[in-house]
């Protein structure tokens, strides 16, 4: 079976909790499944990329900041 999974902010915010989530991404994987790990930003991020982004043009356009980089 493939299970594919996705993690992003508080639950991989910090050391301890990224080892949380590949330890559950390695218990699929022994058990025989075939395991995809999609990642977003870590924490606060995207809300950081967010600010920043608007103080170098506050009158951007929403689809502006929804470009993948």
């Amino acid at each position: 079976m493939l299970i594919v999974k996705k993690f992003g902010g508080s639950s991989v915010a910090n050391k301890d909790r990224i080892f949380n989530v590949a330890k559950r991404c390695i218990e699929d994987y022994r058990a025989g499944h075939d395991v995809v790990v999609v990642l977003s930003a870590m924490g606060d991020t995207t809300d950081e990329l967010i600010a920043l982004a608007n103080t170098i043009n506050p009158d951007a356009k929403k689809r502006e900041l929804d470009r993948p980089a």
